[in-house]
């Protein structure tokens, strides 16, 4: 399990880094193709963090 916080972990620094031009959720599609066998864990995160991600965009918004 450990490997999976490290990729969910690896999913909002990226996101951070770039600043979300994009949408966090297309860089999560992105991942999801890349890895397939994150999948069904990035699915999930990407459902149960919905609220997270919009406090990160206006986060984002306000760096920008």
């Amino acid at each position: 399990m450990r490997n999976v916080w490290q990729m969910v972990k690896k999913i909002q620094l990226l996101g951070k880094r770039i600043r979300i031009k994009m949408k966090q959720l297309r860089l999560v599609m992105i991942i999801q193709v890349v890895d397939n066998s994150y999948f069904m864990i990035i699915e999930q995160y990407k459902y149960y963090d919905e609220r997270m991600m919009d406090k990160l965009k206006q986060d984002n918004e306000r760096n920008i």
